[in-house]
């Protein structure tokens, strides 16, 4: 039933605490776990422009970002082929929600797997939700991993 699982990472210890759970299944199932981590640039939208159209921000330096992005996937990756899973990296730039959906739909994934930070009030009003987005969007099942701070 399921041959492909996508676990999705942002590069922090927080996304990193549904790992176990996508090893687990993976390994229950024989099936094999891509790692996807996206880096989405700052955008900065001008008002006055007449169609808003976005300008990025000059600092971001995104290929840089995106290599150290891949250099910490393939860390996991070495970690895990290495307890015996069948798995890949994949990085992607830009809106996490939006590349992990293209993702799934091109590539044939069975199931996402992925943390849930936990945010409330003000914060997940300005930051949002990639796993809410990513719940209400997908056409496949959704594991959603609540994680909790180490405060």
């Amino acid at each position: 039933m399921y041959k492909h699982i996508l676990l999705t990472l942002d590069g922090s210890p927080l996304s990193e605490q549904a790992l176990p759970h996508a090893e687990m299944l993976v390994t229950a199932l024989g099936a094999r776990l891509t790692l996807l981590s996206c880096v989405e640039p700052y955008v900065i939208t001008l008002p006055t422009a007449p169609t808003h159209v976005p300008v990025y921000n000059i600092d971001t330096d995104l290929e840089a970002l995106t290599e150290e992005r891949e250099e910490y996937l393939d860390i996991l990756r070495e970690e895990l082929a290495e307890r015996g899973v069948n798995v890949s990296i994949v990085t992607r730039q830009g809106r996490p929600a939006d590349e992990i959906q293209r993702f799934t739909d091109q590539e044939g994934v069975d199931m996402i797997v992925m943390s849930t930070h936990g945010r409330s009030g003000i914060s997940r009003f300005i930051y949002g939700s990639v796993a809410e987005r990513v719940l209400h969007g997908a056409k496949i099942p959704v594991l959603l991993v609540r994680v909790q701070s180490p405060e």
